[in-house]
């Protein structure tokens, strides 16, 4: 280890969670791991862990405008002395041993990965959610490789879990949707979207209907359709009707998102 910095438990935990991640903001990390501690202590902990070449920094400049606006100034990956330190002190989370190249194209998309993946974990318990990334799945013209994959009732990782910002050609969607529905990696496939349009459109390639019916009954066959704002923190959390468009405050996050996706079950006929 480099001269003056030695690893605490909650660097590991740190460096866990940007691993688990592949790449997170600085808002993330205070957020989980410096809660009750000010900004500034934070932010020097982690410029020691970039010093001492176990996390890369990025200065970025993004407005994320999902959910509460907020200002990205800064992310972090985990560099490959970091993957060596959290392989002897947390070796049974480790899927693989090199960094995952971060893809600034996507960063927006990543980081809401984050809080979608962090959500189902609380909602969830201990099922195990992976960002698939962390796999190195095969890529394949009939094989889909999901943005998070979710360990279903069995403890295998097959239920796939997309995130979608902005929409797909009809044709790339009806691709995407064959390749998950003949496929018999995937036991269930839930997508995430971004709003009621882009639900609506994925809805009516599903099922062909122009109408559809309020959560949690948004679903056919294996897959199911979510809206982002759900899985964002915030202090009110929101469920949409999608029959009126209104929203409706519910209670906590965890309840509604445990709700809707134990609605997910497999239905004959689409396996």
């Amino acid at each position: 280890m480099v001269k003056g910095i030695i690893l605490q438990t909650r660097d590991f935990d740190i460096l866990s969670s940007v691993y688990e991640y592949t790449v997170c903001s600085f808002e993330q990390i205070k957020t989980k791991h410096f809660a009750t501690i000010n900004q500034q202590t934070a932010s020097n902990r982690l410029s020691h862990l970039v010093k001492a070449q176990y996390l890369k920094r990025y200065t970025v400049g993004l407005v994320i405008y999902q959910g509460k606006e907020r200002r990205v100034n800064r992310v972090f990956t985990i560099t490959q002395k970091g993957i060596d330190a959290l392989s002897i002190k947390r070796k049974e989370i480790i899927l693989r041993f090199d960094p995952v190249t971060p893809q600034f194209y996507s960063l927006v998309h990543d980081l809401l990965l984050n809080d979608v993946q962090e959500s189902l974990k609380r909602s969830l318990g201990s099922k195990k959610v992976v960002n698939a990334k962390l796999l190195k799945l095969p890529a394949s013209k009939t094989e889909q490789i999901p943005d998070l994959i979710l360990a279903g009732p069995s403890g295998d990782l097959d239920e796939a879990i997309e995130l979608e910002l902005t929409a797909k050609s009809e044709k790339r969607y009806r691709e995407i949707l064959t390749n998950y529905r003949l496929s018999s990696k995937w036991k269930k496939v839930m997508f995430i979207v971004q709003d009621v349009q882009l639900a609506a459109k994925l809805w009516q390639i599903l099922t062909g209907e122009k109408h559809f019916q309020s959560l949690p009954k948004y679903q056919t066959g294996k897959f199911q359709i979510l809206l982002l704002d759900d899985f964002i923190t915030q202090s009110k959390p929101t469920e949409c009707d999608f029959k009126s468009q209104e929203r409706h405050f519910m209670p906590t996050i965890s309840d509604t998102l445990k709700n809707k996706i134990e609605h997910l079950k497999p239905q004959n006929g689409d396996m």
